[in-house]
């Protein structure tokens, strides 16, 4: 079972260049060097004008801020040159992921479970998107975030290679009467499970995702109830969408 889209297709992500951090190492640079030449000739002005004791105490001033700036900028060009540097290859059957000095070849058939999340902070008045995905199979877990360049796309690459072997083994087990279970969600072809309450097919209602929150609407004779799960925690969440539309339409 291949990815038909990407059989002739190599896709490579890697780390974004952080261009606002060597922007800001540069103006740091420039900062203390202009601290330390304005420092230099007010200090030779002061000694000049009110003598040794006023040029000693201006030249402590700027001695003290010029080594503050100094630490700044070695501080951020240490943390520039050894920011965690990430390339993903998708190949038609499998990822190869390097993360600094680790190598991971998954085989696209192998991985089990794909978790996502996205969140937005703030840094000031601008915005900052951060998404994760977690690749999990039996050999353990790898995580990628959003620091990769075309971060959209790779997650549809991954998803188009990934999900079509998923989803295979859901239908086989669905097609023999078993359960299929989304980390305490369960569905099968009678109902829904959460939380050990079962309901039908016909008794789920609107669902919705909104700000990382999975919103399910269940109905009962006794009322609405509203079931609220953190995307992150549910694994292969398109599939789990798909089916739950697929089978509430039947």
């Amino acid at each position: 079972m291949k990815n038909e889209a990407l059989v002739d297709q190599v896709r490579q992500f890697k780390t974004k260049t952080f261009w606002g951090g060597w922007l800001l190492w540069v103006l740091g640079i420039l900062l203390a060097t202009l601290t330390g030449i304005y420092g230099y000739l007010d200090t030779l002005t002061e000694l000049a004008k009110h003598g040794t004791a006023r040029a000693t105490s201006s030249a402590f001033f700027y001695i003290v801020i010029f080594v503050i700036l100094s630490i700044i900028v070695i501080g951020l060009f240490i943390f520039l040159i050894t920011r965690k540097k990430v390339s993903v290859t998708i190949y038609p059957d499998f990822i190869l992921i390097k993360q600094t000095k680790k190598v991971w070849k998954i085989s696209s058939q192998d991985i089990l479970e794909i978790y996502q999340s996205e969140k937005t902070t703030w840094m000031g008045i601008l915005p900052i998107r951060k998404g994760k995905i977690v690749l999990k199979s039996e050999k353990g877990k790898v995580e990628l975030t959003s620091s990769v360049s075309l971060y959209d796309q790779m997650v549809r690459d991954i998803e188009g290679n990934v999900f079509p072997w998923i989803q295979a083994r859901y239908q086989r087990d669905l097609d023999t009467g078993k359960s299929i279970h989304f980390n305490g969600l369960t569905i099968n072809k009678s109902g829904f499970t959460y939380q050990n309450q079962v309901s039908f097919w016909s008794d789920i209602g609107q669902c919705s995702v909104k700000n990382g929150i999975m919103d399910l609407v269940i109905t009962h004779e006794g009322g609405n109830r509203l079931i609220q799960v953190p995307v992150e925690l549910i694994p292969n969440l398109p599939l789990f969408l798909k089916y739950l539309n697929d089978y509430t339409k039947t």
